[in-house]
């Protein structure tokens, strides 16, 4: 994922503040930022970004580049938080796209179960 550096005026108490939640949440003030801009997005409708996003022309199971990035280090057995600071991505992404993973995996599991039943009923 690209970042992109950029500077934002606060308050001396919104500075304070920001420092005894980063504190707090063992979280950097900069990922703190980050996730207040993706609920405040998410909130009225902003797009997804190209990591939520599959190639055009995909089929459905295609994952995403962030969901292929967080199958390996599910794979891997990162925990999810490790992959939020990984991915610059919130905790609640990280064991949301482990979710996402499982469902996924399950999913094509079943896929190949049924196709290979299908190949099998054909070759008789």
């Amino acid at each position: 994922m690209v970042s992109k550096r950029t500077t934002i005026w606060l308050t001396d108490q919104d500075v304070e503040a920001l420092r005894h939640a980063a504190r707090a949440t063992g979280r950097t003030q900069s990922d703190l930022v980050r996730e207040g801009v993706r609920i405040i997005t998410r909130e009225v409708g902003g797009q997804p970004s190209a990591e939520d996003r599959p190639p055009p022309d995909m089929p459905s199971w295609w994952l995403t580049r962030r969901q292929g990035r967080l199958l390996v280090l599910k794979n891997i057995g990162v925990e999810p938080a490790d992959a939020a600071r990984e991915l610059r991505i919130t905790e609640e992404e990280a064991a949301s796209g482990y979710r996402e993973i499982d469902e996924w995996l399950e999913a094509s599991h079943r896929r190949h179960a049924q196709e290979n039943a299908a190949a099998g009923t054909l070759s008789r």
